[in-house]
C-alpha cells in the first residue's frame, strides 16, 4: 500500500513541475543552452509559430553559425513534440525532439538528429540525452 501511494504521489509530482509547451509559451521567446563540457552556446529564438532562428557558437575557437529552420508542435504527444525542419547542403532534414517546459524559465528537448520520432522521454536526463535551456530576459 505504502508503495503504491508513494508511486501515485511522485507520478502527480512529477507532472505538476512539467507544464504542456504550446506556441504561446513560445512565439517571441529567445532561450539559450551554454555547454560548459564542449564549450558550446546555442540559442533559439522563436520569431512566429513555424520559423525559429537557431544560433551556435565556439567563443574558445571563435565561430559562429547560424540557420533559421521551421518548426511545427505536435501538441497530440505528451510530452509535447516539435519538428524542426532545415535544409543541409542540398537535402531537407527533420529532427523531431521532445520538449519539455519547467517553471516558465527552462525548456528541456531530447531526441537526435536521426530523423526518427524518439521512442519516449528518457526520464533519466543526462547531459548526454537531455538540453537544458533557459529564457533569456
Amino acid at each position: 500500500m505504502k508503495n503504491l501511494l508513494l508511486s501515485i504521489f511522485l507520478l502527480l509530482s512529477i507532472n505538476s513541475f512539467s507544464q504542456k509547451v504550446t506556441y504561446k509559451d513560445l512565439i517571441g521567446t529567445s532561450w539559450i543552452l551554454n555547454d560548459t563540457t564542449e564549450s558550446l552556446v546555442m540559442g533559439l529564438k522563436f520569431v512566429d509559430s513555424s520559423h525559429l532562428i537557431q544560433t551556435f557558437s565556439a567563443p574558445k575557437v571563435n565561430m559562429s553559425v547560424s540557420d533559421t529552420p521551421n518548426y511545427l508542435l505536435d501538441l497530440s504527444y505528451n510530452p509535447v513534440l516539435i519538428h524542426i525542419t532545415g535544409v543541409s547542403g542540398e537535402q531537407r532534414k527533420i529532427n523531431y525532439m521532445w520538449l519539455v517546459k519547467i517553471d516558465g524559465n527552462i525548456l528541456k528537448f531530447q531526441g537526435d538528429e536521426s530523423g526518427e520520432i524518439p521512442a519516449k522521454w528518457i526520464d533519466k536526463e543526462t547531459i548526454q540525452n537531455t538540453a537544458t535551456m533557459s529564457k533569456v530576459k
